[in-house]
């Protein structure tokens, strides 16, 4: 009932946000638009490249690996199977996150996932996560920049990226983007471990914000020129260089039904020195943990600093509520007149609807990752 009517009042986010003052810092943190002929979203590209779209079968992405792999429900008669074996849904542009996404040990653990639809399982992959982003005309590549994840990670997910040019693709990821994306125009993200492929989508990385968030118009104008023309100018390549820098991710185990207002992350980010975007990002580890904010920082040490403040700071005010919240109503169920316990409870209310101070799309999107959860 509650994400029908957030789901609903949506449609007036742009109203409620320009009446707060919040910034879309997709739009307002960077000083160069890319071109609307990037997609930002699979499912939007999905549709717009049907010809390519085949990238988002990640069944097919290891079958063209030669990799061991299957679907679930073949998975109790193939009986050669070596465990380990990592399980994900099978279509990239349907899904958004790390949900239903587990490394299987043996075949008893399948159990509880045999219903599911359209998952697939595959041979596990070790190692650390990294991914590139691509830009190619004709299916030939002209521009590249790599993702480097950090070692420590939640589950699937990483801590941080490192975004700079000094980091390189793998020659075998970078060979199969050229052998099976031919005649494709346009960007191209590929998630990887070690030289293994294990997703595919025909967008740049987090909508582009990374690449953005580079500020080198030089770049960002070639890469324009590349999807809307077809033509990418060499000449200007040595004018596309930028400073390195990290995007942060804020984790937490805590189940958030408090998030800190707009405003105050915002001004969290700028006494730390945080470059100008950041959003509030739900991404859940399984069944363990969300990933709920990323910023960007150009220095490493300050960014890390102000990483942790924000997860202690968001989960001390989740204990705090649900505490008290516990405490009140135990001083009611002792004492129905306990004038104490009700201004408790006035307190909890008017601190748990500072949340709503925010966009209204961060709330849906919240109640529906929380939803996943359950």
């Amino acid at each position: 009932m509650y994400e029908s009517i957030l789901k609903y009042i949506k449609k007036y986010d742009n109203s409620w946000c320009k009446f707060m003052n919040y910034d879309n810092t997709y739009i307002s943190a960077f000083d160069y638009p890319l071109s609307s002929n990037l997609e930002p979203y699979d499912l939007g590209a999905y549709k717009r490249f049907p010809q390519h779209n085949f990238v988002y079968d990640k069944l097919w992405i290891a079958k063209s690996q030669d990799l061991a792999c299957g679907r679930m429900e073949n998975v109790d008669i193939e009986s050669r199977i070596n465990y380990p074996i990592f399980i994900k849904p099978r279509w990239g542009h349907k899904t958004s996150s790390s949900r239903n996404c587990f490394k299987i040990e043996s075949f008893n653990e399948l159990e509880k996932y045999q219903g599911k639809s359209d998952m697939i399982w595959s041979e596990y992959i070790d190692g650390t996560e990294r991914m590139t982003d691509f830009i190619l005309i004709q299916g030939r590549v002209v521009y590249e920049i790599t993702y480097k994840y950090s070692k420590d990670q939640h589950g699937y997910i990483d801590e941080w990226k490192y975004i700079s040019q000094k980091n390189t693709c793998p020659t075998m990821v970078y060979d199969w983007v050229e052998k099976h994306m031919r005649g494709y125009t346009g960007a191209l993200n590929v998630q990887y471990r070690g030289y293994r492929i294990i997703e595919v989508g025909l967008r740049l990385a987090r909508g582009g914000s990374y690449i953005q968030s580079t500020q080198n118009k030089n770049l960002i104008d070639n890469i324009n020129s590349a999807v809307d023309e077809g033509i990418w100018n060499h000449n200007i390549d040595n004018d596309m260089d930028f400073k390195p820098f990290y995007s942060f991710k804020c984790y937490t185990t805590v189940s958030l039904f408090y998030i800190l207002p707009y405003k105050i992350i915002q001004s969290i980010l700028h006494r730390f020195g945080c470059m100008p975007f950041f959003e509030y990002y739900f991404e859940p580890s399984g069944n363990e943990g969300m990933v709920f904010l990323q910023f960007t920082h150009g220095d490493f040490e300050r960014g890390m600093r102000c990483k942790k403040f924000i997860e202690n700071l968001v989960a001390y005010c989740n204990y705090i509520l649900m505490l008290a919240l516990i405490v009140a109503f135990i001083m009611i169920a002792l004492d129905f007149k306990n004038h104490l316990a009700y201004f408790i409870l006035l307190l909890i209310s008017i601190i748990f609807l500072t949340r709503f101070l925010n966009p209204i799309d961060v709330q849906y999107k919240l109640v529906k990752v929380n939803k996943q959860q359950c």
